[in-house]
């Protein structure tokens, strides 16, 4: 689904929020592979050093107007972004409950017992409470190449993991 929410991302925050990343210009989702087709943007990558406070205060920004972008009855409506804690959370049930538990491998046993046993805490279930929260548009790889700096201004860019945030 990365290509689904790579589209998404782009065509909401062309919207929302021009400029903050790349324009969308074309898409064939059904392609094998899929193609998405979208604008250059001018910037250097970030993280080729130390940030400096300009930098971090613009990536700030950058952030802020990602995450108040999108409307929240809109942004309501999408599916969990990638990096969603309910999303991980669930996977890892999965992958544990189809664990048989190994006995004659301790150390894998014992760490299934541990991870079990944090999944069933009040910290695992903190973890995931983020209903109460509201919800924003988010892209979750917050990989500093993906910010490009032009001047004082920030753009973003890989939106394969977006979706609704907390």
């Amino acid at each position: 689904g990365e290509h689904r929410r790579e589209w998404l991302g782009l065509r909401l925050l062309d919207r929302y929020a021009p400029g903050l990343a790349p324009r969308p210009l074309a898409a064939d989702l059904a392609a094998d592979p899929p193609t998405v087709t979208m604008s250059r943007l001018p910037g250097e990558p970030l993280g080729r050093h130390p940030l400096t406070y300009a930098e971090l205060t613009a990536v700030a920004d950058a952030m802020d107007r990602l995450h108040s972008a999108v409307p929240v009855d809109e942004t309501t409506r999408l599916d969990p972004s990638h990096g969603h804690p309910n999303r991980g959370l669930a996977g890892l049930r999965a992958l544990l409950d189809a664990h048989p538990g190994t006995p004659d491998e301790p150390v894998v046993a014992a760490a299934v017992g541990a991870a079990r046993r944090w999944l069933a805490s009040t910290e695992a279930a903190g973890a995931a409470a983020v209903d109460g929260v509201p919800a924003v548009f988010g892209r979750e790889d917050h990989n500093l190449p993906n910010f490009l700096r032009d001047g004082d201004r920030i753009a973003l860019v890989d939106f394969e993991d977006s979706g609704r945030s907390d």
